[in-house]
């Protein structure tokens, strides 16, 4: 027989990317970006997210096509202000090339797994994948306030701070870090994205134990909450609240339990343990504001 041909349509609304890209101040949206990346999707997939945040977007695949792009560009007096950067040590490379020529230094972002990660001074930023609009946009606006001088002879801006201190008043929200324990991609994402939506600076732990060697890294930690996925490997989320509640460095912190078990007993386990607050899975966004509206008091001790 014959199989039926049928047509139809369906509505769609403008991309959120779109329309979250259209309140970037000028500054931004006129700042050249330059991509450095050898993977041909995750290249795609960022160009496509710049494009929403700014006008002028060129990516390559090597080192030496980036030098030789970022070179074009500053003798026509069109220097690139951002370079994203799928890996970190060809990130390192071309920024250490750029200042050995002793040209202007862009603000440098790597794009990296949470695991991959780690501290670099040629980096003005670190945006963890799985890559979301609005911490790409984040990061960008975050580039802006301070002019990138680091101690060492590292990247500088030209960037006065008066310009910067008017863009961070008028454009960045006050901010407030927040650490997301969770050990699968999608539901990081979400949780970024909702968090990301209410103003907070969101960092990812990806189990128990990175979330102890984060707190642990430095003197004082940077973390005003803490959503803990209760079911994670390595160190589960219950354990780990144990441990942090034994350190009073960290009683100033509120940690919130995510999970998708919703009996009142296990609620009852987490606010036994040192948790706060409740968060459940599916994560509703209502909820999640009511909860940094509840939580965030400066005045706060567990």
């Amino acid at each position: 027989g014959k199989g039926s041909c049928f047509s139809f349509a369906l509505p769609h609304c403008q991309s959120a990317a779109s329309q979250r890209g259209c309140d970037m101040p000028d500054a931004l949206r006129h700042a050249p970006c330059l991509v450095l990346g050898p993977d041909r999707l995750g290249r795609t997939i960022l160009l496509n997210n710049l494009r929403a945040l700014c006008q002028q977007v060129v990516a390559v695949e090597q080192e030496a096509q980036a030098l030789a792009e970022y070179q074009r560009a500053l003798q026509q007096q069109q220097p690139y202000r951002f370079l994203l950067v799928g890996e970190m040590q060809s990130g390192v490379n071309l920024c250490q090339a750029i200042e050995q020529q002793g040209w202007l230094a862009p603000h440098a972002i790597l794009l990296s797994h949470v695991e991959q990660a780690n501290e670099h001074p040629c980096f003005s930023q670190i945006v963890y994948k799985p890559l979301i609009f609005s911490r790409l946009r984040q990061s960008l606006l975050l580039c802006m306030p301070g002019p990138n001088n680091h101690e060492n002879g590292g990247p500088r801006s030209d960037r006065s701070e008066d310009t910067a201190t008017s863009l961070a008043e008028a454009l960045v929200p006050a901010s407030v870090h927040v650490l997301v324990a969770e050990d699968n991609d999608i539901n990081q994402e979400i949780a970024v994205e909702l968090l990301a939506e209410q103003g907070m600076l969101v960092d990812i732990a990806i189990d128990g134990q990175h979330v102890l060697n984060k707190l642990r890294a430095v003197q004082a930690p940077p973390y005003r909450i803490i959503f803990m996925d209760l079911e994670m490997p390595v160190l589960d989320g219950l354990s780990t609240t144990r441990l942090i509640r034994q350190d009073a460095r960290f009683n100033h912190i509120p940690i919130i339990a995510m999970t998708a078990h919703v009996l009142a007993d296990m609620q009852q386990q987490c606010l036994a343990d040192g948790m706060q607050d409740y968060l459940a899975k599916p994560i509703n966004p209502q909820r999640v504001a009511e909860i940094l509206q509840r939580w965030l008091r400066a005045d706060w001790q567990a």
